[in-house]
């Protein structure tokens, strides 16, 4: 047997599914299925779930939290009739009744979730109060943790109201002196790995922590297969879980990356509306170092290494309200409002560093590019 200890965010989880780590709800009842496995690990005497007084005060604090999925549910409800309400006109009279038969069915499969995901919430907090081990936050605890906070030392060095999770921290440790022989360890869950953790070490406590551990059994995990053996069938439940909230981070990252809040005059005057696009279009950028190269030259001096320029990109893309075009400035990358791509003979300016640019088509790419700092008049190959 061993002892598991959850911080308050991991409690929250299994109650309602949303992970701290992607800030996302991941679809279906994983969260369900998870915290029976967990359940039925601690009745069958494989693990045992230790808590103190803290964990219980913070999670009546933040029980609001765990509505969230189903407040999240019920809007997707009213979704449900607000979009079709917008095509109905479109469908004839017998596809409107099979359309609202299909809804109907749609909403009753959403209330049957809202309800598992009550009657879910009743039964994390019934095992939380009632089965979970509740260890005593000794004065001894409370003053360790005060000293640390007063210091803005581990774990306290990035997040200031980090006294809950270290009191849980250093409980469990004062806990472990009095555990039962046949405890084969404590592992302690937590996703706030920026204060239990080293920088660039996210798998283990953070050397100061481990000077409190001594010659006690406590791990650190980050997530809940890392720190628990879940059956095959849950932990690649677990896996796929895992790559989809990685995708989307990724995806969201990238998105993130190129988006751009519209700098026109319609726009930027009207406060009733928050307006943006993506760069998500590239073209090429040419400069005096691409016209001055003559890839003849390595026909004629073959031994002289002569590479050829590297060519950069723009990202430009619409503001999806007003559709200005804006684009990164092909020198320094500031956003630039109200180009037009295809507008040859216009020379625009940078505000921030003065480079000048403009757009024509180049033939040797069979593309319209953006010339940098090049003359009218220039030779382009």
């Amino acid at each position: 047997m061993i002892n598991v200890v959850f911080d308050t965010n991991i409690w929250l989880y299994l109650a309602n599914g949303f992970d701290a780590l992607s800030k996302k709800f991941p679809e279906g009842s994983h969260h369900i299925e998870l915290f029976n496995e967990i359940k039925k690990k601690q009745d069958e005497g494989e693990i045992k779930l230790i808590i103190n007084d803290v964990i219980l005060i913070e999670w009546e604090r933040n029980k609001h939290h765990t509505q969230s999925r189903i407040e999240k549910l019920k809007r997707r409800i009213e979704e449900v009739d607000k979009d079709f309400k917008k095509i109905r006109n479109y469908y004839d009279a017998d596809d409107v009744e099979a359309q609202e038969k299909l809804n109907d069915r749609v909403k009753e499969k959403i209330q049957t979730e809202i309800e598992e995901n009550e009657k879910h919430i009743e039964i994390v907090e019934k095992f939380l109060k009632e089965e979970c081990q509740i260890i005593e936050i000794s004065d001894e605890v409370k003053k360790r943790v005060w000293e640390l906070a007063i210091k803005k030392d581990v774990p306290f060095l990035k997040n200031k109201n980090n006294i809950g999770d270290a009191t849980l921290f250093f409980s469990a440790i004062e806990f472990l002196e009095t555990t039962d022989p046949i405890i084969e360890g404590t592992i302690f869950i937590s996703n706030n790995s920026e204060d239990f953790c080293e920088e660039g070490n996210r798998n283990e406590f953070h050397p100061k922590l481990i000077q409190h551990i001594k010659n006690r059994t406590l791990k650190y995990a980050r997530t809940l297969h890392q720190g628990i053996k879940f059956s095959e069938e849950m932990q690649v439940q677990i896996e796929e879980i895992q790559k989809e909230i990685e995708e989307l981070a990724r995806q969201e990252a990238y998105l993130e990356s190129i988006s751009f809040y519209c700098q026109s005059f319609f726009c930027e005057g009207n406060e009733h509306i928050i307006s943006w696009g993506y760069l998500d279009n590239k073209i090429k950028i040419l400069d005096k170092s691409f016209l001055e190269y003559d890839p003849n030259q390595l026909n004629l001096f073959p031994d002289l290494p002569i590479e050829e320029p590297k060519i950069r990109e723009s990202g430009f893309g619409d503001c999806v309200i007003c559709g200005t075009t804006h684009i990164e400035c092909p020198n320094c990358g500031e956003i630039i409002c109200g180009v037009s791509i295809w507008a040859d003979s216009e020379v625009y300016k940078c505000e921030y560093c003065e480079s000048k640019f403009r757009f024509d088509y180049n033939k040797r790419f069979e593309e319209q590019v953006v010339y940098l700092d090049i003359e009218e008049n220039s030779e382009e190959r």
